[in-house]
């Protein structure tokens, strides 16, 4: 994963070089990265110059822009031929991969063609804290894991049982939570039975703005030794 690199390729002219540099720019509230790739050439061979008005184009992501410019390539000069930029959008995860190229030539040179392309892994973009819990017993205090992608996000962690529901806690820096008790209200929903699935949720946000949810299922069980009559 990076945030700029550069993809190597070639032409049908083995003295004549080209590669893309790309780098991305990224909005971590908007799951989103801004993209750049340009392409240039260079002669690997001293004394000598292909110019002329060069056509082609580059694609990133499947966004493809054309132009047509007159450009002059020599030893080692690195020369600009087509950029662009697109904004791609992230997955739920955070995650992006995505496909670079181009392609062009001067026509009437021994530049006709031009071969270069790759894909490109982006550097995640920090999103929904993970979360798991400890089983426990009712009365008890089961330990909270909260996995955060970025430690200045908050994650608001609430329980559903049942019918019961309730918020646990706000979080915004700890990466474990150790403060809930189950409470003796979960024995109404066990009247029947020992054990129970309880299902937890943390909301993640970053300032007002809200990332998502991630759940987590545990065990919550009748511990005999409280619970039987006397």
């Amino acid at each position: 994963m990076a945030l700029s690199g550069v993809i190597y390729g070639s032409t049908n002219n083995k003295y004549i070089t080209c590669y893309i540099s790309w780098s991305a720019v990224q909005n971590k509230i908007e799951n989103y990265s801004d993209v750049t790739a340009n392409l240039y050439y260079s002669r690997t061979n001293s004394g000598y110059s292909t110019h002329g008005t060069w056509t082609g184009a580059i694609g990133i992501d499947g966004n493809v822009v054309s132009a047509s410019r007159s450009i002059s390539i020599t030893y080692n000069s690195n020369t600009f031929a087509i950029g662009n930029t697109v904004r791609v959008y992230h997955n739920n995860e955070g995650k992006k991969t995505l496909y670079i190229n181009a392609s062009g030539g001067i026509s009437g040179t021994s530049l006709s063609a031009t071969y270069c392309g790759g894909t490109v892994t982006l550097d995640d973009i920090p999103r929904v804290s993970t979360l798991s819990c400890t089983n426990a017993n009712v009365g008890e205090n089961p330990t909270i894991y909260i996995g955060k992608a970025d430690a200045s996000y908050t994650d608001t962690i609430t329980y559903s049982f049942g019918t019961l529901t309730g918020t646990i806690a706000t979080d915004s820096l700890a990466s474990q939570m150790t403060s809930w008790t189950i409470p003796e209200s979960f024995y109404d929903e066990m009247t029947t039975v020992s054990q129970k699935s309880c299902t937890l949720s943390t909301t993640t946000k970053n300032g007002d703005v809200t990332l998502g949810t991630n759940t987590y299922t545990f065990t919550v069980s009748v511990n005999p030794e409280i619970c039987s009559p006397t």
